[in-house]
């Protein structure tokens, strides 16, 4: 990856720390949820690098950054969303919305409509990798790699 990518992806991580800030996540997870949205995003751009389309590389990413927020999840006793909802900013269409409101107000309807359908298409992928990770959350037995601490019998 090239220096371009991996500022891309100290912002993106960045990014992913405020967003933590901003919906009060706890300070022990700040850290970890910084580290998986700039882990994320480098999913993304590796997946984009290796000449797939933009809904596949949003929909690995998704089913990366789900995997490993259960899995953080399961090792810190915390809620699942405490990391996904904020990690998954990081792969967010948001630049997607932007444009059709843009072209909505200036009145290029057609421009409007492929971004709509652009960032549908982006959303759906987001969507679907978390589905998938969490209909298999029951059959994946992470209990037994993750080491306990102090546990009493």
């Amino acid at each position: 990856m090239s220096n371009s990518a991996g500022m891309q992806i100290l912002a993106a991580a960045i990014a992913t720390y405020s967003a933590g800030i901003l919906f009060r996540s706890g300070k022990k997870q700040l850290p970890l949820v910084a580290l998986l949205g700039g882990a994320g995003w480098a999913v993304y751009l590796l997946i984009i690098d290796w000449g797939f389309s933009s809904f596949s590389a949003t929909f690995v990413s998704s089913l990366f950054i789900s995997a490993v927020s259960l899995t953080l999840s399961r090792i810190c006793k915390t809620p699942v969303t405490a990391f996904q909802i904020i990690a998954i900013f990081a792969i967010v269409p948001g630049a997607g919305m932007y444009h059709i409101l843009y072209s909505v107000v200036i009145s290029d309807y057609p421009a409007a409509i492929t971004y709509f359908f652009s960032t549908k298409q982006t959303a759906a992928a987001i969507a679907l990798g978390i589905l998938i990770v969490n209909a298999f959350n029951p059959f994946v037995p992470l209990e037994r790699f993750i080491r306990r601490g102090n546990a009493r019998k």
